[in-house]
């Protein structure tokens, strides 16, 4: 769900060429990690949830490096994938990892990743300010007003609630 609204609407055509051209660099090479992240994300887009985590995690491991497979796999285990499969402490060793990675990931994603593992372990006033500071690298990041009209909601703060959403509903109706 994340992937579809960072990336705006996908046709299952565009998704069933991205699938073909991972399928086409794996069969070159069964070892070729961005293949494997590049799979996982058509597969996410085409609610294969568990082949998605399986790629992505493979991205992982032949890669230990690649910074955008670390965070993909945080953001799958902390709010993509169905909770059946969620591992959040899987997620917050990822967004650690990938912090600590180089790699050309926005500051504000990775932001993101963190406050998702902050509120999943009900630190609510650090998810705010990690927000903020995801917010800060860029304020058109959509899904940053989402969870901040939760955390808001959640703490009874209504009207900052209602803020947040309405920000969120404007720059997804703008992608």
């Amino acid at each position: 769900k994340l992937l579809r609204e960072r990336l705006g609407k996908v046709s299952a055509n565009t998704i069933a060429v991205f699938e073909r051209n991972a399928l086409a660099l794996l069969a070159r090479n069964p070892y070729h990690a961005r293949a494997h992240l590049l799979r996982g994300r058509a597969r996410l887009q085409a609610d294969k949830a568990e082949g998605a985590l399986k790629d992505v995690s493979k991205a992982c491991e032949l890669n230990p490096v690649l910074r955008e497979a670390f965070l993909t796999r945080a953001l799958l285990h902390l709010h993509d994938l169905p909770p059946n499969l969620r591992d959040v402490n899987q997620g917050g060793n990822d967004v650690q990892t990938a912090m600590g990675l180089e790699g050309p990931i926005s500051q504000a994603q990775l932001y993101y990743a963190q406050a998702l593992w902050q509120w999943s372990k009900g630190e609510v006033k650090p998810t705010l300010q990690t927000l903020e500071r995801c917010l800060a690298q860029d304020e058109k990041f959509a899904p940053a007003y989402e969870l901040q009209a939760k955390v808001y909601e959640n703490g009874g703060e209504k009207e900052k609630a209602a803020r947040a959403r309405e920000r969120f509903e404007q720059l997804s109706k703008g992608s």
